[in-house]
C-alpha cells in the first residue's frame, strides 16, 4: 500500500489507487461504499458490516489502518464529498440532488462535461493496453460482446462495426435468458469482451466471472481499478464516464469503442475490405439504403 495519506486528498481517489492491496473484506467495504455513497455516510459501521458480511471491528482497523482515528472520522470524509462526486449513486439520487447552473445554459453545461471527459480520457489513455485490446480481438477465434443497459448502446456500436471487419462476432442479448449457452461452444482461442460502468450490471459481471472461472480471455471497458472487471480482465481500457446531470455519459466509451475499430481495421485491412465489398453487394441488391430518385418532383 502506498504512503500516501488519505486524509490529504480524494478518499476515493486513495481507494482506487490501493484497491488491489486491500484484503477480500476491505475490497467489499469499498465497493459498499462507492456504490451506496448517498446511504453509507449516514449509517453506523455494524450495518455496513452486515451488509458485506464482515465484523464492524473489520472496519474500525481499516479507517485507522489508513490514517483516521477512528471509523465517525472516515465517515466524515465521505459525506464532504457527497456532494462534490456523485459518480457512483444511483440516477434517481443524482436526480435529487441536480442543481441548476446559475447563469449558465444546461446545453453548453452538459457539452462541456462531455469535452472535459474526453480530454481526461485522451490525457490518461494508455495506447499499449488499446493495442493488446485491439490484438486480442484480431487473434481470437470468436468474440463474443456483453453489456446492458446503459452500456448497450456502446456494446451494440462495437459490435455492429466489428462484423464487418472480423467473422465470428457476436453481441449477446438475454430476451430468451440464454446468455450462459453459448459457453457450450466456446474455449479458450475465443474471447469476451464486457463492458459496464456505474452502477454495474450484475448480468454483466456475473458472465465476466463465469468466463474467468472457465480460463477464457477477459478483455474489458469500465470506469475505474475498482470495477468488479478490472481483476478479472487480462486488459482492461477506463473511461469518464460523469454527465452533467443524473446519468452516465457514454461519449468516452463511444470514444473508446471507436479508437478500438480503427485499429483492428488498421491490423486487419484486406480482410475489411474484402467483407464490406461483399456487404456493400447485399446492401445494394436489397436496396437497404435509402437513395432519392432523381428526377422532377411532383406537387
Amino acid at each position: 500500500m502506498s504512503n500516501e495519506n488519505p486524509k490529504e486528498k480524494n478518499i476515493f481517489k486513495y481507494f482506487e489507487n490501493n484497491f488491489k492491496h486491500f484484503t477480500a473484506t476491505q475490497k467489499r467495504f469499498v465497493r459498499y461504499i462507492l456504490s451506496n455513497k448517498y446511504e453509507a455516510p449516514f449509517l453506523p459501521a455494524y450495518e455496513i458490516a452486515k451488509e458485506i458480511n464482515a465484523d464492524s471491528s473489520t472496519l474500525v482497523r481499516f479507517a485507522k489502518s489508513i490514517g483516521y482515528k477512528g471509523y465517525p472520522e472516515l465517515q466524515r470524509d465521505f459525506g464532504k464529498l457527497i456532494i462534490d462526486e456523485i459518480r457512483y449513486s444511483g440516477q434517481l439520487e443524482k436526480a435529487k440532488h441536480f442543481k441548476e447552473p446559475k447563469g449558465k445554459n444546461i446545453v453548453r453545461v452538459s457539452l462541456n462535461k462531455a469535452y472535459r471527459n474526453i480530454v481526461e480520457l485522451l490525457d490518461n489513455i494508455d495506447e499499449e493496453n488499446i493495442s493488446l485490446f485491439s490484438e486480442a480481438i484480431c487473434s481470437s477465434r470468436k468474440k463474443i460482446i456483453i453489456a446492458s443497459r446503459s452500456s448497450y448502446s456502446t456494446g451494440h456500436f462495437l459490435y455492429f462495426e466489428l462484423k464487418k471487419i472480423l467473422p465470428n462476432v457476436q453481441f449477446l442479448s438475454d430476451y430468451d435468458h440464454g446468455f450462459y449457452d453459448v459457453f457450450e461452444d466456446l474455449n479458450q482461442q475465443d474471447l469476451i469482451i464486457a463492458i459496464s460502468v456505474p452502477r454495474y450490471t450484475k448480468i454483466t459481471i456475473d458472465f465476466a466471472q463465469y468466463a474467468a472461472q472457465r480460463k477464457l480471455m477477459l478483455v474489458s471497458i469500465t470506469d475505474s481499478r475498482i470495477s468488479p472487471l478490472f481483476p478479472l480482465s487480462s486488459v482492461c481500457l477506463f473511461a469518464p464516464t460523469q454527465s452533467a446531470t443524473f446519468h452516465n455519459s457514454n461519449v468516452t466509451l463511444m470514444a473508446l469503442a471507436d479508437a478500438i475499430i480503427a485499429q483492428v481495421f488498421y491490423k486487419k485491412r484486406k480482410t475489411a475490405i474484402k467483407r464490406l465489398e461483399r456487404e456493400e453487394k447485399i446492401l445494394k441488391d436489397q436496396i437497404v439504403i435509402y437513395c432519392e430518385k432523381r428526377g422532377k418532383i411532383k406537387y
